[in-house]
């Protein structure tokens, strides 16, 4: 049986990170633009902003 990631972390900011990584990987692959690079390579501006959507959905889930 699997519970809440969500609230079973310990590590919320590690989650976060996971959670804007599988966003953008979902988003690269869906652009069909080729072979998806490393998370780790990506440029700030584009991690931050997928560090926010990730933020911004924890958020409205833990809400309701």
């Amino acid at each position: 049986m699997s519970g809440c990631r969500i609230c079973g972390t310990n590590d919320k900011p590690g989650m976060i990170e996971a959670l804007a990584e599988a966003l953008w990987r979902s988003r690269m692959m869906a652009l069909d633009l080729g072979p998806v690079g490393r998370w780790e390579d990506e440029g700030e501006l584009w991690r931050a902003c997928f560090r926010e959507m990730a933020l911004t959905a924890v958020g409205h889930l833990e809400r309701h």
